[in-house]
């Protein structure tokens, strides 16, 4: 699928425009030498358009080719000088409902988590047409290594979600697959096609929460919270200070209405008990929140009026700040990290109503409410982790060149790394955020670059 390029060719230029540090707002920021080293270059013949291209540390990379005409492709392993060190048919795999679908954005030491879940549909009328309702009424969780074999599977919850994932934990949610027992098919055939009764069933029952050991796959614990709530992430205990709750780790899950958030409920993790509880709705009243994420004073509370809200665990609102940008129309915003420390970023379009080519902007925050670095016209927000870490492309001045972005937050500082790339298509970073890897147009089709970020 994909050819290396000489050794002997000349790279494409690396220019290092500007790479600084914040600590705060009164500091001068402080210039830190750094260049993005070249590791190695591809070519993917333009009749074979890739559906992913992702950076992994040491310099290696995943790719995949798209679907075609109901052809699924294997997964591909370039390694760190730009050679296919393998290939992995994932998506090929037999499930025992269908063909698997593996979480390649969460990839654990032994491998990805798939899930293999049978389907069925509820029609609903329309009057002069019928809307049809999915319903995944069966699911198997599964832990696929990388040759491609089954190391555990255990069922979950019906339509399936995931929360959380790491090496020691996965949390997953979604209904109780006992609802559809004693209810036929339309057509007599469990799975094709359902009356409406079961999407009613779907709509009010509450959601089942399952607790699972990454290793075994074996079920820690099992509970059920309200239809309204819905996992969020995982929360260490001992950062909140919650009574009780020691060290433990709770699930935090956010509750909605009327497409807005309205309240953050935390849960033990062992048996589903609340552990605390705040009504947003109560709190800021007049915001209507689309966004919200854990942080160390409390809640950072993002709301579509282009306001930024930072909310103790009693409730009470420490401050409030507005977006550059945001005096009209609707804000799509959302927190992109944050640390220990007391920094977060907040990436947002200012004045979104649904328009084309809108420019995204980048403000960090510290726990006063202090703006330490902003940035506008970010052309496309690429690729973020929990890091945590952001990568953005923006248009240089110069034709036939972007800017390309790392903002990273370590500690209480704000790190932020731009240069200057031949006409990046897309591009992703590595989980270290030590390693970029960029889509370059090419008369040939698709330019693979990988790059290290040094200094």
């Amino acid at each position: 699928m994909v050819k290396s390029i000489s050794t002997a060719r000349v790279w494409f230029l690396v220019w290092v425009v500007a790479v600084f540090s914040v600590v705060s707002a009164a500091c001068t920021p402080k210039p830190v030498e750094t260049t993005l080293s070249p590791v190695w270059e591809i070519t993917v013949p333009a009749k074979m358009p890739l559906w992913l291209a992702e950076a992994r540390d040491n310099g290696d990379a995943w790719i995949r080719r798209a679907t075609e005409h109901g052809i699924v492709y294997p997964l591909e392993i370039i390694d760190a000088q730009g050679k296919k060190a393998g290939e992995l048919d994932l998506f090929q795999i037999p499930g025992r409902y269908g063909t698997l679908e593996p979480l390649l954005h969460w990839p654990l030491e032994k491998g990805w988590l798939a899930l293999d879940q049978a389907e069925g549909f509820v029609p609903k009328d329309r009057g002069s047409w019928y809307q049809g309702q999915r319903i995944r009424f069966e699911s198997l969780l599964k832990l696929i290594d990388r040759q491609g074999r089954t190391v555990w599977e255990t069922p979950g919850p019906a339509s399936i979600g995931i929360a959380h994932v790491d090496e020691s934990l996965v949390v997953c949610y979604g209904k109780d697959p006992r609802l559809l027992e004693g209810i036929a098919s339309a057509d007599g055939y469990r799975g094709l096609e359902y009356a409406s009764e079961v999407a009613e069933r779907y709509e009010a029952a509450e959601t089942r929460v399952e607790v699972l050991d990454t290793k075994t796959g074996s079920t820690l614990s099992v509970f059920d919270i309200p239809n309204a709530q819905r996992p969020e992430d995982i929360i260490d205990g001992a950062s909140i200070a919650i009574e009780g709750s020691g060290s433990e780790r709770l699930l935090m899950a956010l509750e909605h209405q009327d497409d807005a958030i309205t309240g953050i409920v935390y849960y033990d993790l062992n048996d589903g008990a609340i552990r605390q509880s705040l009504n947003l709705r109560d709190i800021l009243p007049d915001k209507r929140l689309r966004d919200e994420r854990h942080f160390v004073e409390g809640v950072v509370a993002l709301s579509d009026d282009g306001s930024v809200s930072v909310v103790t665990r009693e409730g009470r609102v420490l401050w409030t700040e507005t977006l550059r940008g945001s005096t009209s129309g609707e804000v799509s915003s959302r927190v992109a990290g944050s640390t220990p420390e007391g920094l977060f970023m907040v990436v947002y379009t200012p004045g979104y109503s649904g328009q084309r080519n809108i420019r995204a902007s980048l403000t960090v925050f510290d726990a006063a409410g202090e703006t330490l670095f902003h940035v506008d016209e970010l052309e496309k927000v690429i690729q973020e982790y929990d890091d945590p870490l952001v990568l953005a492309l923006s248009r240089s001045e110069r034709p036939g060149l972007n800017e390309l972005y790392v903002f990273k937050l370590s500690g209480g500082t704000v790190n932020t790394q731009r240069a200057l790339l031949p006409e990046v298509i897309s591009c992703s970073v590595s989980p270290s955020g030590k390693y970029v890897l960029a889509r370059h147009r090419s008369t040939q089709g698709i330019r693979l670059a990988m790059y290290r970020i040094t200094g």
